[in-house]
């Protein structure tokens, strides 16, 4: 289903700049510097499954988790979200994707 929505959306919008994000990490409920036992496994499974699709169809990729896995102190405690400096963090990462993708 991956490789196919790549390629629908190829289809609909060949102009288009794909840049595909990984998953971040989900951290256990109070205690953000522990990854999630139950989730983090099936977000693992998931980047690694969509990486391989993205790499062979050479869409962007912009490597959220594994930027924030060394920083999972920067999580807000709530299993899925960030503090404001790990939003910074991915923010200049995004950003930096994006700015490459449209260079020329």
């Amino acid at each position: 289903l991956t490789r196919l929505m790549v390629q629908n959306l190829r289809k609909a919008a060949p102009k288009a700049k794909l840049i595909w994000a990984t998953i971040t990490p989900v951290t256990v409920k109070g205690e953000p510097t522990k990854l999630n036992p139950e989730i983090q496994p099936t977000i693992d499974e998931h980047n690694a499954l969509a990486l391989k699709v993205m790499k062979e169809e050479g869409v962007a990729i912009d490597d959220l988790s594994g930027l924030m896995l060394p920083n999972l102190k920067l999580a807000a405690g709530d299993m899925f979200h960030w503090t404001g400096p790990g939003k910074e963090m991915q923010v200049k990462a995004v950003a930096e994707s994006v700015s490459k993708a449209l260079m020329p």
